[in-house]
């Protein structure tokens, strides 16, 4: 491993940080987050190009026969606006920019297009490539590489995760995984945890195929690193993390993120040579900042990351958060990716660009029965709901108990990418009819009979109808596979399984067997018994839960915790008395 170390950082040399012109570049030239066959963004935004040069010096960029010309500045960098430009035609194979400097040097941009230009972000599930899907029963993560060759508008790239940075820099620290290319079964089907993200991917293909303009992705992602690393000193001081600004890099123990790192790089960290991928804001200096420089525009931002910080919020939850007590244990990440996302926008310079996050899908943490903390941490996730043009993917039913990557990387990453494209166009394209979310809790109603009762809930948004499975979907929910529905139990061993609860002020906790209301958008439960009151209901309220609940479009039921007044955990409410029950 040490032998690698050498390549790495010769492999390092053609990316300098911090704006430094090392003697084996150009003089003047582009910032190397811009590259032939990248699409820009398209009007109404403006894409700002940024480069180097000796201060002083006039660069003269020819974009569709003008010339437009840029100083460089006493720091010997310059940036030039495009005109807001319209799409290209998905077809063409782009255009080209010339580029010369007055010290002498010219150079040029190829096969650019127009069009939207999306960045994918987060840890490890955002890092999965097509190919890992994987042709398994069940899968055909070779006919999705396939299809990629009917996407030449699509292009992609996937930035280098090599290098971190304790202080922002001004390009790109390392060479890409995957430099801009167009889309392609060799560019989307290429490499395990080092290519082609698969969300980002299935999210801009969806958008194509719903907008026929060029999409950029960017994906830039480590696996195993938590939301600190990626948000600025700022935005890491606005949630009480302190600032972090890495002087100089100390040899470091085993990290979380190793099993996602080249071996190169933890060769050189375990050397003292870069950070650690988990300190707060080296991933932010190292993997983001280079594009805020400009800032390059683009329309949306995907962002798939919460295990980390799901364990490091909650490893000590099995002894200090009994069944009983509040309902939404201390997190402080509802205000990390609220301010990441503000952060972000205003940096990139993209005030209004869509934001989708992906609710953390199922997996074995902890042990299935226990009532958190990924169901609250979720919440948390929810947060943001509250900012513009912000929409989620919900993972709540996209488990994968058998994946070869363990059940925290589930394979249907082409649902999570369909869904976030449909929150895209509802709440940034203007296609409002859209579906993007699924049913949500509204109110509830009781009804006591003499050796049962019964609820009905009213739910919101169901645009048409709810549809119930006959059996949860395969592979997701690995534990409670009862028989039958309406009538029957799916979950008949509450200890065991997240299903339909409702909690009386005895302290008794009933499982509701349900069926649709006459009109087929609520649903009646029932349950024997003669409770005097209900103070609360809950479905999907744990690690693992039983989805046969969908909307007619395909969408999940969401789990919700709500008291008798309507007042739900989703909200972020603390509202339940501390002697009701907990499934």
């Amino acid at each position: 491993m040490p032998g690698l170390l050498p390549l790495l950082l010769l492999l390092l040399l053609p990316y300098p940080s911090h704006g430094d012109i090392s003697a084996t570049l150009p003089s003047c030239r582009l910032s190397n987050v811009y590259a032939s066959f990248m699409v820009l963004q398209r009007a109404p935004q403006t894409t700002t190009l940024f480069g180097f040069a000796l201060p002083g010096t006039n660069v003269t960029t020819v974009f569709r026969g003008r010339n437009l010309t840029a100083l460089a500045d006493s720091r010997g960098e310059w940036r030039q606006p495009l005109p807001p430009t319209a799409a290209s035609p998905p077809s063409t194979s782009g255009e080209s920019l010339f580029f010369s400097c007055s010290s002498g040097e010219v150079f040029s941009l190829e096969g650019i297009l127009f069009g939207d230009v999306v960045l994918c972000g987060g840890q490890s599930n955002m890092q999965f490539t097509v190919k890992s899907i994987g042709d398994a029963p069940g899968w055909n993560g070779s006919a999705e590489v396939a299809a990629a060759a009917a996407y030449p508008g699509v292009r992609t790239t996937t930035v280098g995760q090599v290098f971190t940075s304790g202080t922002p820099l001004v390009e790109l620290g390392a060479p890409p995984l995957l430099p801009w290319s167009v889309a392609s079964p060799a560019t989307i089907g290429c490499g395990d945890w080092n290519c082609t993200s698969a969300v980002c991917w299935f999210y801009g293909k969806f958008l194509f195929d719903a907008l026929h303009v060029p999409i950029g992705l960017i994906s830039s992602n480590w696996g195993g690193t938590s939301i600190p690393s990626w948000s600025s000193n700022a935005t890491n001081a606005r949630c009480g993390f302190p600032s972090a600004a890495v002087a100089s890099v100390a040899a470091a123990d085993a990290s979380p993120s190793d099993a996602f790192s080249s071996p190169g790089f933890v060769a050189a960290r375990l050397k003292g040579a870069y950070p650690d991928p988990n300190l707060p804001t080296v991933l932010y200096n190292a993997m983001i900042a280079p594009f805020t420089q400009g800032p390059m525009a683009l329309s949306s931002i995907t962002w798939f990351q919460g295990e980390s910080d799901l364990i490091d919020n909650f490893n000590s939850y099995a002894a200090s958060y009994s069944p009983l007590g509040s309902i939404l244990p201390i997190s402080t990440y509802a205000c990390q990716q609220r301010a990441l996302i503000e952060d972000w926008r205003e940096a990139l310079g993209s005030p209004d660009a869509f934001f989708g996050f992906v609710t953390l899908e199922p997996w074995f943490y902890p042990p299935p029965g226990t009532p958190g903390p990924l169901v609250e941490f979720r919440l948390a996730q929810l947060a943001a709901l509250s900012l513009p043009k912000v929409g989620y993917a919900s993972g709540v039913d996209i488990g994968d108990s058998t994946g070869p990557f363990g059940s925290i990387h589930p394979r249907n990453k082409r649902e999570v990418g369909r869904r976030l494209a449909n929150a895209a166009l509802a709440l940034a394209y203007g296609q409002s009819s859209v579906p993007w979310r699924g049913p949500t809790y509204k109110s509830v109603s009781f009804a006591k009979g003499p050796s049962s009762f019964k609820l009905t809930l009213e739910l919101s948004n169901v645009p048409t109808t709810l549809a119930l499975l006959t059996t949860p979907i395969p592979g997701a929910t690995p534990f409670c596979q009862g028989e039958g529905r309406g009538g029957g139990i799916v979950a008949p061993d509450p200890s065991q399984c997240a299903w339909f609860s409702a909690f009386d002020d005895a302290g008794r906790v009933y499982n509701m067997t349900f069926g649709l209301t006459p009109d087929g958008r609520g649903l009646e439960l029932e349950a024997p018994g003669s409770p005097s009151a209900i103070l609360a209901t809950s479905f999907g309220w744990g690690t693992w839960p039983v989805n046969a609940v969908y909307s007619a479009e395909g969408l999940p039921l969401e789990p919700w915790w709500c008291n008798s007044k309507n007042r739900c955990a989703y909200d972020l409410s603390r509202v339940l008395p501390s002697s009701v029950p907990r499934q």
